[in-house]
């Protein structure tokens, strides 16, 4: 990883630690989702290939 990419997960890691448990646990549920949803999205072939 570059500098600027550990810099932005640190600031990430920061924020996050700054929630209360409510606010992280729906944080994780939406970083979850868009997980999802960029997986289904990108590449149909290796979905195709990891299905069969």
């Amino acid at each position: 990883m570059t500098r600027n990419t550990d810099d932005k997960i640190k600031e990430l890691a920061t924020l996050f630690l700054s929630l209360n448990d409510q606010q992280q646990q729906e944080a994780l549920s939406l970083l979850r989702t868009l997980s999802f949803a960029e997986s289904a999205t990108t590449n149909p072939a290796q979905k195709e290939c990891t299905s069969a």
